[in-house]
C-alpha cells in the first residue's frame, strides 16, 4: 500500500511553494502525528477523508517559515522534512482541503547523550475509554518517543478500529511524539497497519537510536524462513551496535508466567544471541498483565550479561491473570504504562497504573550486572518437572 504514501525530503533552508485548489468540504479525520523521528527528520502523516494536496508548514518559531508539500491528491500524506538540527523542538501544522490543523510541536532526536524518557505499552485494542486514560498518563510522562509491543486494534483489517481503538484515544499524544510500534497477533498482518505508519525500514522490523540507547523490533508473528531471516538481522545490527544500552521489543514474550505465557520456540530462537551480545532489556506484550523478570542469562556461558524481560501488555485490553515463574521479579495483572529514563549509564523504570499510582520500580546501572539473577539451566530444570 507504500503507492498511497508520498515523501518528499526538504532541507531546513528550502522554501518550497505548492499552489493547490483547495475543496472546502474536505476534513482531515486522522492527525496530523509525528513519525520516525531522528536526529535530522522527522515525518508527519494525517488522513483526509477524500483525496487532496497537502502541505506542511514548520520551523524553529511558531510562524513555520518552510514548508513541503505534494502536488498528487492523496487521502493518506506522509511527508519527510529533512535537515533538520538535532535536539531541537519543532513547530509544525498540516494544510490539507481547505482545513488548516492548529499548531504543534516535535523534538528532534539529540547527538549528544543526554537524558531521555521513553513509554512502553501494549495492547490497547479492544476498550477505547481504558486506552483514552493510558494515553493521558503518557502524555503526562512527557516522553521524547513512545514504544509500542504490539497489538494496536483488535481487528487491523477493519478500517474503522483503527480510528476509535487507536487514533482517537492516542490523539493526546501522537502529534508530538512518535511512536515506534511493533506487529502483534491483531493486526493480521494488515495493509492498515503499514498504511498508517511510517517506520525505519523495511519497517516490519527495524531498528531506531536514541541517544545512547538502540531499539530493535522484529515481526515474531511471522514463521518460517520469514522469521529465522529477521532473527539473522537481528544477530547482526546488535553486534553492529555501538549504543551503550540496547533494547529488543516484539509482541510475544520470551518469559512470561500469566496469560498466554512465554513463547519457547522463541526463546530457541533469541536466547543464543543474548549468550553472544549484551541485550538490557527484551520488552513484550501480548498477555494483558505486566510481569518483570529477573536477570537471566545462562551460567555455562562464561560473562553473560543477564537481560531482564518485561511483559508489558495493560494498554486496555481486557486483563489476564497474573502468574509467577522462578524468573519472576514482580507481576501484576492491571493496566498501565512503563515509563523509562535514561541518563548516562544509569536506566530507572516506574510501572504506573490506569490510576496513576506506581506499583513497580527498577533501577540498572550499566556499570554493574543485575543484582539478581535466575540462570536459565534453573528455569529449563524447572520446566522439566511440570
Amino acid at each position: 500500500m507504500r503507492a498511497v504514501r508520498v515523501r518528499l525530503a526538504v532541507g531546513a533552508c528550502l522554501l518550497l511553494c505548492v499552489g493547490w485548489g483547495p475543496s472546502r468540504s474536505n476534513a482531515i479525520v486522522k492527525g496530523p502525528y509525528v513519525q520516525n523521528v531522528t536526529t535530522v527528520a522527522c515525518t508527519i502523516m494525517w488522513e483526509l477523508r477524500s483525496p487532496d494536496v497537502g502541505t506542511v508548514s514548520y520551523g524553529t518559531t511558531a510562524d513555520c517559515p518552510f514548508e513541503v508539500g505534494t502536488t498528487t491528491p492523496h487521502t493518506i500524506h506522509e511527508l519527510a522534512l529533512g535537515g533538520l538540527t538535532p535536539d531541537t523542538v519543532y513547530y509544525y501544522r498540516v494544510s490539507s482541503g481547505g482545513v488548516r490543523s492548529r499548531m504543534f510541536t516535535f523534538r528532534t532526536a539529540p547527538t549528544s547523550h543526554r537524558p531521555f524518557r521513553f513509554v512502553v505499552y501494549g495492547d490497547n485494542r479492544s476498550y477505547p475509554a481504558v486506552h483514552a486514560r493510558i494515553a493521558r498518563l503518557i502524555k503526562r510522562e512527557e516522553p521524547d518517543f513512545v514504544v509500542h509491543t504490539g497489538d494496536l486494534v483488535n481487528q487491523g483489517t477493519v478500517y474503522d478500529q483503527w480510528e476509535t481503538e487507536f487514533f482517537t484515544p492516542a490523539s493526546c499524544y501522537l502529534p508530538y511524539v512518535p511512536i515506534f510500534p511493533t506487529v502483534g497477533h491483531h493486526e493480521q498482518n494488515a495493509a492498515n497497519y503499514f498504511r498508517f505508519f511510517s517506520l525505519p525500514p523495511p519497517e516490519r522490523y527495524y531498528s531506531f537510536r536514541w541517544s545512547n540507547m538502540e531499539f530493535f523490533t522484529y515481526d515474531c508473528i511471522r514463521g518460517g524462513k520469514e522469521l529465522t531471516d529477521q532473527i539473522a538481522w537481528l544477530e547482526a545490527s546488535l553486534k553492529a551496535s555501538a549504543a551503550e544500552w540496547k533494547a529488543i521489543w516484539c509482541h510475544v514474550p520470551i518469559y512470561c508466567a500469566g496469560g498466554h505465557g512465554g513463547s519457547k520456540s522463541l526463546r530457541a530462537l533469541v536466547q543464543p544471541i543474548l549468550d553472544r551480545v549484551p541485550v538490557d532489556l527484551i520488552l513484550a506484550g501480548d498477555s494483558h498483565l505486566f510481569e518483570r523478570t529477573f536477570g537471566i542469562a545462562r551460567r555455562s556461558v562464561p560473562n553473560a550479561w543477564p537481560t531482564i524481560h518485561i511483559t508489558t501488555g495493560g494498554g486496555g485490553a481486557p486483563l489476564y491473570k497474573a502468574g509467577k515463574g522462578i524468573w519472576t521479579a514482580t507481576t501484576r495483572s492491571v493496566h498501565h504504562i512503563c515509563s523509562f529514563h535514561v541518563d548516562g549509564q544509569k536506566l530507572t523504570m516506574k510501572a504506573i497504573d490506569v490510576d496513576g499510582r506506581v506499583f513497580d520500580t527498577l533501577s540498572l546501572d550499566k556499570s554493574t550486572p543485575p543484582d539478581q539473577i535466575v540462570y536459565l539451566e534453573d528455569i529449563e530444570a524447572s520446566e522439566a518437572t511440570k
